[in-house]
């Protein structure tokens, strides 16, 4: 039966479950303070956004060591080669997991991707300007990685972004691309880049 509220539709459905999952269902949503149910629609939900659809994207888990480790060994003209060859196949990933490829799709996967990484991410909110706070963890190599691979993405969605990076972390600063087009658009591109650069120095 379906349920007539403000949420989304939802349908009831009985399931049986071995005692031993269901143990562990219960114990890990009374930590995270949510009901079975609740948790339960969190992961089905979960696996249909990344567990299964990151796999058939071409995803894969590897080590953070691993990957730290890799990028310690390139220079920083080969970490930005391997942003630019990461690009298209992550443009290609993000319309494959998410049907387009726009800036809320991307930030989107870019939450997801931080959450199934064991990073640490913040978002703020201030004077017209989000911030993107990425603890990885995994070295200066991989802040300057992200930040080539990213303000490349951004860049061609029409977004005036500024970075700053740490060996711990990325700090991604940017304006509505509804602003960045309204200034082109009445500005010319040339000129709305370096007001909105300063904007974003702000």
């Amino acid at each position: 039966m379906g349920f007539n509220g403000s949420g989304p539709k939802s349908e009831s459905i009985t399931f049986r479950l071995v005692s031993e999952v269901l143990d562990k269902l219960r114990k890990k949503a009374k930590h995270d303070k949510v009901t079975v149910n609740t948790l339960v629609n969190q992961l089905i939900a979960d696996y249909f956004d990344w567990g299964k659809t990151a796999i058939e994207a071409g995803w894969m888990v590897m080590p953070k060591t691993t990957v730290s480790k890799a990028l310690e060994m390139l220079g920083q003209d080969e970490i930005r080669s391997l942003a630019d060859a990461a690009y298209q196949e992550t443009k290609d990933m993000f319309i494959f997991m998410k049907g387009k490829d726009d800036e809320q799709s991307f930030l989107s996967i870019l939450r997801i991707i931080a959450e199934k990484s064991g990073f640490h991410l913040r978002e703020l909110e201030r004077d017209g300007k989000t911030t993107f706070i990425i603890q990885h963890d995994l070295g200066r190599n991989y802040s300057l990685f992200s930040k080539s691979l990213y303000e490349t993405i951004m860049h061609n969605y029409g977004v005036q972004v500024k970075f700053e990076t740490t060996n711990h972390s990325l700090i991604m600063s940017l304006l509505s691309s509804f602003i960045f087009s309204l200034f082109t658009l009445q500005h010319g591109y040339e000129i709305a880049r370096p007001i909105l650069g300063a904007l974003s120095l702000a």
